[in-house]
């Protein structure tokens, strides 16, 4: 075959082919990706709503882990104190203290009232009122108090004892400190 073409116009041709070529793959692989991009749209929705439902549910698991939280430091709170109130030996001495008088005073004398004045350690000593029938059954009463191992001493100021008959009286009990710890 005969190249009717000059030289220097099939260079021209051949430019002109490969820059069509090239140019029609790269419109096949312009076409090639929004295709594929067209098909990922519904992926991309779907993954989007999905994380949507996700971080809904991871909230509200954060807010429920938030309430468990409060609630157990509530809960060792309460552990906390329920534990100190169990090994609280202190009601258990005021309920010593007060058997232990009106045991004694059942015998002898009628109790108006009984008030405890307490420090860090426990009860410190214990003000007892009342009145007896008589000033004899009002000492038996003190010496009863003072032979107890709940208390070291009972003072009974002497004014309780002018009277000889039906007594009013004020006694003072000093607790004993081994009966605290």
């Amino acid at each position: 075959m005969i190249n009717l073409l000059p030289p220097n116009a099939r260079k021209q041709v051949q430019v002109e082919y490969w820059i069509r070529v090239s140019s029609v793959w790269v419109i096949l692989l312009g076409c090639a990706c929004i295709i594929i991009g067209l098909l990922m749209v519904p992926s991309l929705i779907l993954v989007q709503a999905q994380l949507a439902v996700y971080d809904g549910e991871y909230q509200a698991a954060s807010t429920q882990n938030s309430v468990y939280e409060k609630l157990e430091q509530d809960v060792q709170v309460a552990n906390g104190i329920a534990t100190q109130l169990g090994t609280s030996d202190g009601d258990r001495l005021f309920s010593n203290i007060i058997s232990e008088v009106e045991g004694i005073a059942a015998r002898t004398v009628v109790l108006n009232s009984i008030a405890f004045s307490r420090t860090d350690i426990g009860v410190q000593s214990v003000q007892i009122t009342g009145e007896s029938a008589s000033r004899l059954l009002l000492v038996e009463f003190r010496d009863a108090l003072e032979n107890s191992p709940l208390f070291d001493s009972a003072a009974l100021p002497l004014a309780n004892l002018a009277k000889d008959k039906d007594v009013p009286f004020s006694i003072t009990i000093i607790v004993s400190n081994q009966e605290q710890e």
